[in-house]
């Protein structure tokens, strides 16, 4: 009797372990975006300016091509306490010249989010033709290019930026005059398939943290996107192109504003409020625009400090049977969590095993 009730309160689990977990790396996610964040205002701090979107520089012979590229993520790595890896870096030559290879490849924690499956451990590919191959650290997170149209982007007219973060940038604080409370700085994205794909486009996101790197088929093309997102498309939307965001969420996208806050943001945001955000000076007027998430942790909350494995399990078990919430605290965390926890009285001594509480709860159960 035992073992089937332990056998279909596990089965009943499993989905809603499965959400808590999520809602751990969703915190996880959000303090990444908040250190990212605090990175770019001491930049700020530091240079009177935050850093540039990605740096530019013309190949002397001609070519077109970029032969700098580097990004945001690295120009902040000191303020990361990542300044021994900033040091490795030689900015006198292309990101791309095989000598940067070890501090290209790297891959950081602060710069992945762990609901991302596409990014730890896997590398932006930018010519497979060569030996070694040149490539570069895959990243979770890209910074604000602002709104695009099918002819003003950061592929085609990278200069043309009505965001934070773009070619050879130079963006102050003062600049920002809707205010740093409405304006996105960083959003989420991994390396996975896009939404819907064009004949004859990326099939994959391509997100870096150490570079834009250009396209060896193409060199006048900055490959921007590897770095920066446009608002043109919102977060997951079907149909968005490389330049677009894909956060790992189900619903929402973590975006850091520019006073440092960290918004979970619905894909289903109105577009034009969407644009608005995106934009540094557009002078408009916007409300309320973040959602808090479907099953919240105290990060979330308003200060309150509150028994998080209780108030997680109590969200994710929709269909509230008393028992299946203590299994799931139980799954959570490693102490055994009183009965009290769930509202229903203390337990006495003959309650002592978990078989016992399970027991008494299913007796005592309205679920």
């Amino acid at each position: 009797m035992v073992i089937a009730i332990i056998a279909i309160l596990i089965a009943l689990l499993l989905p809603a372990v499965q959400q808590a977990r999520e809602a751990a790396r969703r915190s996880s996610c959000k303090n990444n975006l908040k250190q990212l964040a605090l990175g770019l205002h001491n930049y700020e701090s530091t240079h009177g300016l935050l850093p540039p979107g990605y740096l530019h520089k013309f190949d002397p012979a001609g070519s077109g091509a970029n032969h700098m590229g580097f990004a945001w993520g690295c120009m902040i790595l000191p303020q990361l306490e990542q300044k021994n890896l900033y040091d490795q870096f030689n900015f006198n030559i292309p990101v791309f010249d095989v000598s940067q290879l070890i501090p290209r490849e790297a891959h950081l924690s602060v710069f992945l989010c762990p609901s991302d499956p596409y990014s730890e451990g896997h590398f932006v590919v930018r010519d497979d033709t060569v030996s070694p191959i040149e490539q570069y650290g895959a990243a979770s997170y890209a910074a604000n290019w602002g709104p695009s149209t099918a002819t003003v982007n950061l592929d085609d007219t990278p200069l043309q930026s009505r965001g934070v973060f773009y070619r050879n940038s130079r963006t102050k604080f003062r600049d920002i005059t809707d205010g740093l409370s409405n304006t996105l700085f960083l959003g989420e994205r991994t390396n996975g398939p896009l939404p819907a794909t064009t004949a004859g486009g990326h099939q994959l996101f391509e997100t870096a943290w150490a570079a834009a790197v250009r396209e060896v088929t193409d060199l006048t093309d900055d490959h921007g996107h590897m770095v920066l997102f446009e608002t043109q498309f919102r977060p997951n939307q079907p149909g968005t192109d490389d330049k677009g965001l894909s956060a790992p969420h189900t619903g929402i996208g973590q975006f850091a504003m520019g006073d440092g806050s960290v918004r979970a943001i619905s894909e289903n945001i109105d577009e034009n409020v969407y644009n608005a955000l995106g934009t540094r000076a557009g002078g408009e007027v916007i409300g309320e625009f973040w959602m808090i998430p479907r099953f919240p942790d105290s990060e979330y909350q308003t200060g309150e400090q509150t028994d998080q494995p209780a108030v997680i399990a109590a969200q994710i078990v929709p269909f509230a049977n008393v028992a299946a919430r203590l299994v799931a605290v139980s799954l959570l965390t490693e102490r055994s969590p009183t009965l009290a926890n769930f509202g229903v009285g203390e337990a006495t001594s003959e309650e002592s095993t978990t078989s016992q509480r399970v027991m008494w709860l299913l007796a005592h159960s309205n679920g």
